[in-house]
C-alpha cells in the first residue's frame, strides 16, 4: 500500500491509502478549504521524524506546514517561516 494525495478544484484535500487490487483510495484525512495561497510541493515523507508519513505544503506569506493523515483526520505542523529570498528547487 502507499499513500496518495488528491486535491479538487474548489481547494478541498483528501489523504488516503491506495488499497487492494484496484487501487481505490480508501480517505485517511480531509482537509477542507485551503486556499489558493497554499502549494503542495510534491513532498512526501517522515518530516516530523515521528514514523508518520507527512506531506510539504507552503503559502504565500512563506509558512511551510508538513501535514500528515492520522486518525481520519489532517494535521498540520508549521516546521519553517522562509523569507521571499528562498524558493524550493525545480520552482525556476
Amino acid at each position: 500500500m502507499s499513500d496518495i494525495l488528491i486535491e479538487n478544484s474548489n481547494g478541498a484535500v483528501v489523504c488516503g491509502e491506495e488499497t487492494g487490487p484496484r487501487r481505490w483510495p480508501s480517505a485517511t484525512g480531509r482537509s477542507d478549504g485551503l486556499g489558493p495561497e497554499w502549494t503542495f510541493r510534491g513532498e512526501q515523507g517522515d518530516f516530523l521524524g515521528d514514523g508518520h508519513a507527512g506531506f510539504l505544503i507552503s503559502n504565500t506569506a512563506g509558512a511551510v506546514v508538513v501535514g500528515e493523515p492520522t486518525a481520519g483526520a489532517t494535521h498540520y505542523s508549521e516546521v519553517a517561516a522562509l523569507g521571499p529570498e528562498w524558493t524550493f528547487l525545480g520552482e525556476r
